[in-house]
């Protein structure tokens, strides 16, 4: 999903985040290549995932994939199939030059619990 959504899921996440006050506007648009994964709950968004790369000072400035998700209430317990379904995606993804993020290796943002 990542880099491919189309207008009508990109205008129903921003919606979501927006619903839920923790992303909007032009920094919610940024984000949206950003996204990995989305879980729909009777037909409509109930969970998102993004990722971004960022070095890690704490592990000698590598670069990891930075994971963030909003999950509604309900569906809270099925974050580690969001984060499965996350790390698979980016292992399909795998590009081992020089400066990419490690393969396969997430590291949750600081302060997660928000888009």
């Amino acid at each position: 999903m990542r880099g491919r959504l189309d207008q009508a899921r990109a205008e129903e996440l921003l919606r979501f985040w927006a619903d839920r006050g923790v992303l909007a506007g032009e920094e919610a648009r940024r984000r949206l290549p950003e996204v990995v994964c989305l879980l729909r709950r009777d037909g409509v968004i109930a969970s998102a995932c993004s990722v971004y790369s960022a070095e890690v000072a704490l592990i000698g400035h590598r670069r990891f994939w930075i994971y963030r998700s909003l999950l509604d209430e309900d569906v809270a317990g099925r974050a580690p199939e969001m984060i499965r379904a996350t790390f698979d995606a980016l292992n399909g993804e795998l590009d081992c030059q020089p400066g990419t993020p490690i393969p396969g290796a997430l590291a949750p943002e600081p302060g997660q619990g928000s888009a």
